[in-house]
């Protein structure tokens, strides 16, 4: 589940905080969105709006006095927009419940509930290999003169950053996504690019928040380095599954050793950074 930093301090929030009077609010909202990932679902329930209210300040623990009630907790949540409505066909009593947005903001968690059931990620289709053109028998004998060759000019070679982005931009969409966002840290060499390279080379800097990644690139200055740090880093652990993610990028980072093999790691002393 996601929260943003600035969940506290938006205005949807110190909107709800203050139409409830409730400096709890943020809570319960958490609350809210907890429920909807334990039960794999944005959709809060369905019946008439009395039951849909009690049950909403039931999973959020809303203290019902006697200033406080059920519907005031769900009107407010209406209000500030975080909950949507919409009302059956059949019956105009009943109404289903729905987080506002929550399914966007957690797409990639959706996705790996209704990808988990049918084996994880689907492969890419294989495609067919283009048939070789038939050799032709040479009917005429040549008219080159090979006493006299044709002059050409000389061809002048490419960079290897110059060669590896000409085969990007031939191959396309067809590319993987972490090679071009090496490429583009290499351009701009910022911390969100930074981020982003290393998010999608290893799936396990998913799990670490945006605030931990950019302390960890801040305290290493020298950003030119943070390209090869990355694949490095990408490359030595592929595959692997990392407990602490974060913990492992300062120690790459540093240049130290990994804390399960110790000094024994090859791979950490020879990529040693100096930073």
């Amino acid at each position: 589940m996601i929260v943003e930093p600035d969940f506290l301090e938006h205005w949807k929030t110190q909107m709800l905080s203050q139409t409830l009077e409730d400096p709890c609010a943020p809570l319960y909202l958490i609350r809210l969105w907890a429920h909807c990932q334990n039960r794999k679902t944005d959709a809060l329930g369905k019946g008439s709006r009395l039951v849909v209210a009690r049950m909403i300040a039931a999973i959020v623990r809303f203290p019902i006095t006697g200033e406080k009630s059920a519907e005031q907790l769900f009107q407010a949540l209406i209000d500030c927009s975080f909950i949507d409505l919409s009302s059956e066909l059949d019956d105009a009593e009943k109404i289903t419940v729905i987080a506002h947005d929550w399914a966007q903001a957690n797409a990639k968690l959706v996705a790996n509930w209704s990808n988990g059931p049918k084996g994880g990620r689907p492969r890419k289709t294989e495609t067919q290999p283009k048939p070789k053109p038939a050799k032709r028998k040479p009917t005429d004998n040549p008219t080159q003169d090979w006493d006299n060759p044709p002059i050409t000019q000389p061809q002048v070679g490419l960079t290897d950053r110059e060669d590896r982005e000409e085969k990007i931009e031939k191959i396309g969409e067809e590319v993987e996504v972490y090679p071009r966002r090496l490429l583009v840290l290499e351009k701009d060499l910022t911390i969100e690019n930074a981020i982003a390279a290393l998010r999608a080379g290893h799936p396990d800097f998913e799990k670490v928040p945006d605030m931990n990644l950019q302390n960890s690139f801040k305290g290493q200055p020298d950003r030119k380095k943070w390209p090869a740090a990355i694949e490095g880093l990408v490359a030595r652990y592929a595959g692997a599954d990392l407990d602490r993610p974060n913990q492992t990028l300062i120690n790459w980072l540093e240049g130290k050793p990994s804390e399960k093999n110790g000094a024994a790691d090859p791979v950490g002393k020879r990529l040693k950074l100096d930073f």
